[in-house]
């Protein structure tokens, strides 16, 4: 049995944020965060990117969008790295990260050893189960006012994400969709986090679930 410190320490993940209104396109700022969210815990290792890129949503045959991943003043004051991209009009724009963290093994002792299977056997460890620590952070940039769009999914391991992403008000209620490989996964237990509270549920058999801001 494996304690919650423990899946603390090897589960970190990364999220990223936007907090300014985008009236107009141009280059956009976002950034990446690393820890438990909302807690910030060191930084993302770049060397762990595997793609990072943009979408324009609102137009399905749009390509992707080159990303810049870096660190200045701004972005260490806001407690992580920056994520620019350039939108060259309105519309809403998904921003994408995809990081490889590690190989983990669980022993049957209930350890958790990084490193490849056969390295930690060699090392005199039973391994139960080994598995790649992967992860997918995502955000939405809406680009002028009265943008909006359903967005798709990258069918890349589990995704959530809003059935349409617009500027919402408060108190609104937002569809949520949880989809697994690109596919609905249904009976799911998602956490609706604000600032204000912490609201557990389920999604129903189509992977959707309606949450209020």
């Amino acid at each position: 049995m494996i304690d919650d410190t423990m899946l603390k320490t090897v589960n970190h993940e990364a999220w990223i944020e936007y907090s300014e209104p985008v009236t107009k396109a141009g280059r956009i700022r976002t950034y990446v965060k690393w820890g438990h969210y909302p807690e910030v815990e060191g930084r993302l290792n770049p060397q762990t990117v595997a793609s990072a890129f943009a979408l324009l949503e609102s137009d399905l045959l749009s390509p992707r969008i080159p990303v810049t991943i870096g660190i200045d003043r701004d972005s260490l004051a806001k407690g992580g790295l920056f994520m620019e991209f350039l939108a060259d009009k309105p519309g809403v724009y998904s921003v994408n990260l995809e990081y490889r963290s590690s190989i983990v093994c669980r022993t049957k002792d209930g350890k958790m050893v990084f490193g490849e299977k056969k390295r930690v056997e060699e090392l005199g460890y039973e391994v139960d189960e080994a598995f790649l620590h992967t992860g997918l952070a995502r955000t939405y940039v809406v680009v002028g006012g009265e943008a909006h769009a359903k967005p798709s999914p990258l069918g890349l391991g589990l995704e959530v994400m809003p059935a349409i992403v617009k500027r919402y008000a408060p108190e609104e209620v937002v569809e949520v969709r949880v989809l697994y490989e690109g596919k609905p996964r249904s009976n799911a237990l998602v956490t609706h986090l604000s600032s204000s509270r912490s609201k557990s549920m389920f999604v129903n058999e189509h992977g959707c679930v309606k949450v209020k801001l």
